[in-house]
């Protein structure tokens, strides 16, 4: 185990939504998400009440909540899920990571990663210019102790920042192709998988060829809680795992999440921190992300 590193973090920045709704330029590639069936100031006062159950919840436990606020201008829709524009490592190293939305660009504020005081910034987003992207902690998935990064192939997620990633911060690059029933990749790596301290959720039925993948957890000595293509479709994959001030562990995770798992997928993650749930439907289903995407750990 390389000293020196955390993998779970006690702080998560969120930010409070103000033009929450189904974004037009990421729906073709996300299958989580669905068109409107409701009025948008409706959708927009259901997700900004989730959005707060779910602050309060986290700091009832002890978990610090970093909350700023979305801008009014200019509109962005999925600003709920930082974690793909901004991410933390060592000590507050910031990285800025680039997106396949135009929309989801605007959602990149200087003055916020400021705020929070970084050593230095990673600044990847010129990858865009190029048609290459790299949506932060959605992208891919870390194993911050060991240094190991997962990612799967999508139209979100390509190689070249993937590696300038990993080469700045020295984790060693992990990439394969995963997909769903329909045989399309998914857009994202952190709803299949999700990183413990000791163990790790994986929809390995998805893989198209887990060998390697599972051969890499297990050298790590993860324990492996395997999810099925119809939990992911349940966000079951899309959970983190983290601890408050005292050092007491939690998983965070949605309803939607939890009714997904069987009872013995129940007490292995049960060995590992308290189950702490969140109530976020409108979220999920006009958002297409679930618990894990609205934090951004802050470590």
């Amino acid at each position: 185990m390389t000293s020196g590193y955390l993998q779970i973090a006690d702080m998560v920045l969120m930010i409070r939504p103000i033009h929450f709704g189904p974004n037009p330029e990421t729906a073709d590639s996300n299958a989580f998400q669905h068109s409107l069936d409701d009025s948008v100031e409706v959708i927009k006062e259901k997700a900004t009440a989730e959005f707060d159950e779910m602050v309060e919840k986290l700091s009832e436990a002890g978990i610090e909540v970093i909350t700023l606020s979305d801008t009014s201008e200019p509109v962005t829709y999925d600003s709920v899920f930082p974690n793909n524009w901004l991410s933390f490592h060592n000590s507050r190293r910031a990285v800025l990571y680039p997106m396949a939305s135009a929309n989801r660009r605007l959602e990149r504020r200087r003055e916020l990663v400021e705020q929070l005081s970084p050593r230095d910034v990673l600044d990847l987003s010129h990858f865009e210019e190029q048609n290459k992207f790299l949506e932060g902690t959605g992208s891919m998935v870390l194993d911050r102790i060991q240094r190991i990064a997962y990612a799967c192939r999508s139209s979100r997620t390509h190689e070249e920042p993937f590696n300038a990633f990993c080469n700045y911060f020295q984790y060693r690059p992990l990439i394969f192709d995963a997909t769903d029933a329909n045989g399309l990749p998914y857009y994202h790596t952190n709803v299949i998988m999700s990183m413990g301290q000791e163990f790790v959720v994986l929809c390995t039925e998805a893989v198209t060829d887990p060998r390697e993948l599972i051969r890499s957890l297990e050298d790590t000595g993860k324990e492996l809680i395997s999810i099925t293509r119809e939990q992911v479709k349940h966000f079951a994959g899309n959970i983190l795992q983290l601890e408050n001030s005292s050092k007491e562990k939690f998983i965070i995770m949605s309803e939607t999440a939890l009714k997904s798992f069987t009872p013995n997928q129940m007490i292995n993650m049960e060995k590992y921190g308290k189950i702490l749930t969140v109530r976020i439907p409108t979220i999920e289903k006009y958002g297409g992300g679930s618990a894990r995407c609205m934090m951004c750990e802050v470590i």
